[in-house]
């Protein structure tokens, strides 16, 4: 399984394709989050797993079902934020949004980035994500 296999909307998600057409805008902003908005470790739950991150950097994946392994296509992957529906389109919150999909980005010069959308965000603090990492 690849990183877009695992903890993803099956099939072809429309709001993926809206974030690649988006990236060439957008991709500046996006990798300045890491560095400014997601600061330290910050973490949220979904049905299917725990994610951590260390500046807004993908870290750690524990997945509920204990197949770990299934999902180190996604570490190193940077939080851009949650996704919330606007009529037909979307927008991104910066801020951890309990039962929105949550946007995993990976930039890559000189090409289309990879994009993931985790289920539903289970578990979030009020301003603060709280993870499991040690």
């Amino acid at each position: 399984m690849g990183a877009k296999d695992f903890d993803t909307l099956s099939g072809v998600d429309p709001r993926r394709e809206l974030l690649q057409v988006r990236e060439t805008a957008h991709a500046e902003e996006w990798s300045s989050f890491a560095r400014t908005v997601f600061i330290g470790r910050v973490g949220f739950q979904t049905k299917n797993a725990t994610y951590s991150f260390i500046d807004g950097v993908c870290v750690q994946i524990s997945r509920n079902d204990g197949l770990d392994e299934v999902v180190r296509g996604l570490l190193g992957m940077v939080l851009i934020g949650w996704v919330i529906p606007v009529g037909q389109d979307f927008t991104l919150a910066q801020s951890p949004m309990s039962g929105h999909s949550a946007v995993l980005w990976r930039p890559q010069p000189g090409r289309p980035g990879a994009f993931t959308l985790t289920s539903a965000t289970q578990a979030v603090g009020n301003g603060v994500i709280r993870t499991r990492v040690a």
